[in-house]
């Protein structure tokens, strides 16, 4: 979908027409922060709004403004991504784009009660119920119950929304669905009931990739006393790059980008002992003996 998306830009580019050039620079980073790549989804949100400076705000353009704040999220500022999804809602309404409520929806319900801001996530959940209330089209009625449903922390109304998800063909919001729906059953003493779900939304995160979905929510089944052995491939060697995990393969990518242990624990939510123990493991699979040779190590593996 992502290559499709570029190709699309650029045949655009090439006529004359640079509308999707926007959009696909922001599905992009969508996609990369899903996967945890953090580096490209802020290259590609840079410069989706280097051309949204340009073209001005159009039909989903805006979706590059909400991929910065999501990756303001991601770097731990919640105040300002949450005041930056509510800036492009606001947008929209002032454009008459009640379609792009859904999108947007979830995430900034979600955000609103971070940083407590009940308000707004009352006023967000009622404008997506309007509309799906106005349209029988199973996502729309699933965004609407799911957005409902996070502002009560209400487990049925979030269940509800996994059903009506499951009619329609978006797998991510589905996964998202379970997951918020198997954490609110949780929360409510319901861990029996809340496990499968959450292991639903973790099956459907790995088929998409979704490597940052998939740290959270192995979070959550931790935090239940849930521990998964290690899943797919299992004829690994025992030393060198293949003896990798895809978790120390992530650890590795972001001492390479330069992150601390505190930082890498933040972004695969586990503590920093964790992420030294995931270190130790890597150290003596690779033979090295510090973080500077394991960085020019990986950079040398990507240049291959």
């Amino acid at each position: 979908m992502e290559l499709d998306r570029l190709q699309e830009a650029r045949r655009t580019l090439e006529t004359g027409e640079r509308y999707s050039l926007a959009l696909g620079h922001s599905v992009t980073s969508l996609i990369a922060l899903h996967r945890s790549d953090l580096r490209r989804a802020e290259e590609a949100a840079a410069r989706a709004a280097g051309e949204l400076a340009e073209s001005g705000l159009r039909y989903r353009a805006h979706w590059a403004l909400w991929a910065e704040a999501l990756l303001l999220e991601a770097g731990g500022e919640t105040a300002k991504a949450s005041a930056a999804l509510a800036d492009v809602w606001d947008r929209c309404a002032r454009s008459g784009l009640a379609i792009e409520y859904p999108p947007l929806g979830p995430d900034l319900v979600r955000l609103a009660l971070a940083v407590g801001d009940p308000a707004r996530a009352r006023q967000v959940a009622a404008a997506v119920a309007d509309l799906a209330a106005g349209n029988e089209v199973p996502w729309l009625t699933g965004t609407a119950l799911r957005c409902q449903g996070l502002l009560e922390g209400d487990p049925e109304l979030l269940l509800a929304a996994v059903d009506a998800l499951a009619q329609g063909s978006r797998p991510l919001e589905l996964a998202l669905a379970c997951e918020d729906a198997g954490a609110a059953l949780a929360g409510t003493g319901r861990v029996d009931a809340g496990v499968p779900l959450l292991e639903r939304a973790l099956g459907m995160y790995e088929r998409l990739e979704a490597a940052r979905d998939l740290d959270r929510t192995q979070a959550r089944l931790r935090g239940l006393g849930v521990r998964h052995g290690r899943r797919g491939r299992r004829a690994r060697p025992q030393l060198g790059w293949e003896s990798l995990t895809p978790t120390e393969q992530r650890v590795v990518d972001l001492v390479a980008e330069g992150l601390t242990n505190p930082q890498i624990g933040e972004r695969l939510y586990v503590s920093p002992r964790t992420v030294q123990t995931h270190l130790a493991h890597i150290f003596a699979k690779l033979g090295v003996s510090a973080r500077a040779q394991l960085a020019a190590q990986a950079a040398h593996q990507q240049a291959r």
